[in-house]
């Protein structure tokens, strides 16, 4: 991002939708979703069924 401001004309299109672009506020959603997780299942690896995660998954 910080290139594609410096020198606009190296770059034709823009891509943008980097969590990290945002560490601070990705970094707090992340406790935030793990504390979440651990109030359904203590173990986060088995909060969710694997039906329950295929509702949300990225199929292509």
């Amino acid at each position: 991002m910080v290139a594609a401001a410096r020198i606009p004309s190296e770059f034709n299109r823009l891509i943008v939708g980097y969590p990290g672009f945002n560490l601070p506020k990705a970094a707090i959603q992340h406790a935030w979703d793990v504390k979440a997780f651990k109030a359904v299942n203590a173990d986060i690896r088995k909060a969710f069924s694997k039906e329950d995660m295929g509702l949300v998954a990225l199929r292509s």
